[in-house]
């Protein structure tokens, strides 16, 4: 999320207005152009005792406080990504009753939910990347979901503006605005002439999420076949080090589960890459109509990757539209604009989140308990109101 905190940054630096950024911890393997890294591990290390432990996360505490006191001081808007300042929220309201400006930029997981992600995937026959993970992990949990719930109602009553997409809101009440993931095209290279024989890349930030183990065998088969590629598998390498990689490919896999893709697809297609990834055009996640991206998953990225690689001229094709596609929804300066925009149209919004209102079907009263809380919360909203018809439907109360 830090690279996100520092384009976000560089945009609105573009048009004009003064930011303060900060994170949590830098990612070795992200660019990270902040103001303030805040080093919450050099306060929580595991390796130390309980009591330092809590100790030294009411220092830690603390300092997350004082920055939003500071900020609040000169800051007009807040824009959040992932967390808040206060681990319960509680920071939003105190935001508000000062007369600052609140958007939230929801990422996936901080708000994307096992069992209603699963759900609503079915429904298009589309495979949950949450099977591949640990049953043991806390994104199955009630205690995740609680956190979940409680970031998720808090920022929908509090917020002036919501980013976020379909493929992450299955728990969404509120209108919200699509999230065009930030690409800084001014350090992206374009070099889309096209090999003969292509280099095949894919760059998995977590191999199980990605689909790495079905890239893997794809790669194998086609080698097999003696279809014609060299494939290169980029791993845990800086992120000016991993633009410059793919720069010299011609061809980037980027996932098989999540509809859309993410930010490695839109820096691609800006490096004038071809790009296959998981598309899924029939799930309804507003991705504009002409994004190259070639649609893939693990049916038929066989078959999709050995026509691509075998066909020059569509790919020289393909290569030759990605720049011009990033540049129009995703350079730095049109998503801060589209921030600028909503907060000056705080009734106009892009989506209106149906599933969890009309389709989910909880797992147990515990978590249906959980989810009434969380609508309790944003049920005297005037965005609730006017969009959410009142009734009970599988024990939800709404």
């Amino acid at each position: 999320m830090a690279s996100q905190v520092s384009d976000l940054a560089k945009g609105f630096g573009e048009l004009g207005i003064a930011t303060h950024s900060a994170i949590i911890e830098p990612n070795l393997l992200h660019a990270t152009r902040v103001d303030t890294v805040l080093h919450r591990d050099n306060f929580l290390s595991r390796r130390k005792w309980f009591s330092t432990r809590f100790r030294n996360w009411l220092l830690y505490s603390a300092k997350r406080k004082r920055l939003m006191i500071e900020q609040s001081k000169d800051c007009d808007a807040f824009i959040f990504i992932w967390d808040t300042f206060f681990q319960d929220c509680s920071d939003l309201a105190l935001l508000k009753k000062m007369g600052k400006k609140i958007v939230i930029f929801f990422m996936g997981s901080e708000q994307r939910w096992c069992h209603a992600y699963g759900q609503e995937m079915s429904k298009y026959k589309i495979p949950s990347y949450y099977d591949s993970l640990n049953p043991l992990d806390i994104q199955f949990s009630l205690k995740g979901l609680k956190r979940k719930i409680r970031y998720l109602r808090t920022a929908e009553k509090y917020a002036d503006a919501i980013f976020s997409l379909p493929n992450q809101s299955q728990l969404a009440l509120r209108p919200y605005q699509h999230f065009y993931i930030p690409a800084d095209t001014g350090l992206i290279q374009e070099k889309a002439i096209q090999r003969q024989v292509p280099i095949v890349a894919h760059a998995p930030s977590k191999r199980s999420v990605k689909g790495t183990s079905h890239v893997l065998e794809v790669f194998k088969l086609l080698q097999a076949e003696g279809v014609r590629f060299e494939p290169l598998l980029i791993e845990n390498v800086p992120y000016h080090e991993a633009l410059r990689r793919y720069s010299d490919v011609d061809v980037v896999i980027g996932q098989l589960f999540i509809p859309s893709g993410g930010k490695l697809e839109r820096e691609c297609m800006a490096a004038g890459k071809v790009v296959l990834s998981s598309v899924w055009r029939k799930y309804p996640d507003d991705l504009p109509a002409q994004c190259p991206m070639i649609d893939v998953n693990p049916t038929n990225l066989y078959q999709e990757l050995k026509d691509i690689i075998v066909d020059h001229s569509r790919r020289q094709q393909l290569a030759n539209e990605g720049r011009k596609y990033v540049e129009k929804y995703h350079a730095l300066q049109p998503v801060c604009q589209q921030v600028l925009t909503a907060l000056e149209r705080p009734d106009h919004f892009d989506l209106v989140p149906r599933f969890f209102r009309d389709e989910y079907q909880p797992h147990s009263q515990a978590e249906t308990a959980i989810l009434n809380q969380g609508t309790q919360l944003v049920r005297n909203t005037n965005w609730y109101q006017k969009h959410i018809a009142p009734g009970n439907r599988a024990g939800l109360i709404f």
